[in-house]
């Protein structure tokens, strides 16, 4: 009897176990169950843009659009296009960008506007922009040109918000030159800025040219202002009275010190072919080449583009459809010269595009064209695929790939051609502002974080009288931005130079 009732004992305990055990293991169901439903909703609310990819609402936005901070409501004109083109995405739709996945969502990027170049300095021609070393300092300056002054603007790290530093300028130092008789304006051609004179400090070249009341050119000036030891620049040299619409800064002659050459812009109207102007670098520079191209001379570039080790000067035109090459000798002089077909030459820069080690130019035209280095005498251009219209070009590495991709102005926006294959290029935008026309833009570290930054110089709203600057800390692929808060003076440095030119 003992036995019999400790098995009936037993036999109870097990189905009592096992009871829990089936208990225990639907609970284990359910919850399996709910959490796939679950997980099951939340995809679906993602794909269909309800729950955003950070699990953040964004306040008000319809499914599958985005907006800029601060913008209020689904009518403030922001779409998910700029101009008509896509912002840069990859092959399965995420917004492109130049940090390897550590940057911003593309609608959080938001400007402080300064106020630039306005009021009787508003002319034809846009001002302009170059990001250089001037003063010593491991952070590059932007000099901007406005009619017939050069600013030097040092850039700083204001403050810091959610998305990064504020970048602001300081006024360095101002040259202004004066409007000679018979001239109706004068306007800044591109500027360089170099060790010219061989005593390993950078110093500035600006150029300048007048314009007559019927929009032909009319005399101007190259300056070279050196820079000292102690920081301070020394009284303005006049190089060549030329109308000089740009320069570059190169080494040609093997001397000491970096050569210049100047583009001179004759008069169109008279027929005159434009000159391109070479100047040995040194203490004392002067003209050692004169080389004349074709009608509306608009740039110049330096490249060894027949692989022999010396230098070779490229001259774009406008109003000729040629592109002229003419050959260096390293010691200064070009006894060859090359034509290439390319109609409406505006701008030449010279840069590895292509990868293979060899300096090529670039070339905005009726379209964008590369004149390969390391070829032999015969130059063909090779046509870039790039949207109509692309002005302001240059080459960068944007998403520090080690493949140089090509950013240019398009459609009220900065383009940006991300370089996927052997010259193979992908179109996106790498920045767009409301309410802003950019028309010039340079690009550097200014705040010196080891990361790209941009300076922005475009026309706000329907203000045609003023221009914007803004600095954009850490361009990371396509961006967009609300209307500049505010735009503010750009101030004085407490020893802030006034340099007269003569």
């Amino acid at each position: 009897m003992c036995a019999g009732g400790r098995g009936r004992l037993v036999g109870t305990s097990r189905s009592r176990y096992e009871a829990r055990v089936a208990r225990f293991l639907g609970l284990l169901s359910a919850l399996g169950i709910l959490l796939a439903i679950w997980v099951l909703l939340a995809g679906v609310g993602f794909i269909a843009g309800a729950i955003p990819p950070g699990g953040e609402d964004r306040g008000g936005s319809e499914p599958g659009e985005t907006r800029a901070p601060g913008e209020e409501g689904p009518d403030s004109g922001v779409t998910e296009t700029d101009g008509g083109v896509p912002l840069a995405t990859d092959d399965a739709g995420d917004a492109l960008d130049a940090g390897r996945g550590e940057g911003r969502a593309p609608d959080a990027l938001r400007l402080r506007g300064y106020a630039a170049c306005g009021g009787a300095e508003v002319a034809a021609r846009a001002p302009v922009l170059l990001a250089a070393h001037v003063t010593g300092d491991p952070r590059p300056e932007l000099l901007l040109g406005c009619g017939p002054r050069f600013e030097l603007l040092a850039i700083d790290a204001k403050d810091a918000g959610a998305e990064g530093p504020v970048l602001g300028p300081v006024r360095v130092a101002t040259f202004t030159t004066q409007v000679a008789e018979g001239v109706d304006r004068v306007e800044a051609g591109r500027p360089a800025a170099g060790d010219v004179d061989g005593d390993t400090l950078a110093d500035l070249v600006l150029p300048f040219y007048g314009l007559a009341d019927d929009g032909g050119t009319r005399g101007g000036q190259v300056y070279l202002v050196r820079r000292q030891a102690a920081g301070a620049f020394e009284a303005p040299r006049a190089l060549a009275p030329l109308a000089a619409v740009d320069a570059v800064l190169a080494e040609l002659d093997g001397h000491e010190g970096i050569d210049l050459v100047a583009m001179n812009r004759t008069r169109t109207h008279s027929r005159l072919r434009s000159e391109a102007w070479v100047f040995g670098g040194g203490a004392s520079p002067s003209r050692t080449s004169v080389l004349r191209t074709g009608l509306g001379g608009a740039s110049v570039a330096v490249a060894d583009l027949d692989a022999d080790g010396h230098g070779d000067v490229v001259a774009v035109v406008a109003d000729d459809p040629r592109i002229d090459v003419f050959m260096g000798d390293g010691a200064g002089r070009f006894p060859r010269s090359s034509s290439v077909a390319v109609a409406g030459g505006r701008r030449a820069v010279s840069a590895d595009v292509d990868g293979d080690g060899h300096t090529d130019v670039l070339v905005q035209a009726e379209g964008l064209h590369l004149l390969r280095g390391g070829a032999a005498e015969t130059l063909e251009p090779v046509p870039i695929d790039a949207p109509a219209g692309l002005r302001e070009v240059a080459v960068l590495d944007v998403d520090r790939d080690g493949a140089a991709d090509v950013v240019g102005i398009g459609a009220e926006r900065i383009v940006w051609l991300r370089q996927t294959g052997p010259l193979t290029f992908e179109e996106g935008s790498l920045l767009a502002v409301l309410d802003l026309r950019p028309e010039r833009f340079s690009a550097a570290d200014f705040d010196g974080d080891g990361k790209l930054d941009l300076a922005v110089l475009g026309q706000a709203g329907a203000d045609a009288t003023r221009w914007e600057l803004l600095l954009v800390s850490d361009v990371r692929g396509a961006a967009r931005a609300a209307s500049p808060t505010g735009s503010a003076e750009i101030p004085d440095a407490p020893l802030s130079l006034r340099i007269p030119l003569p």
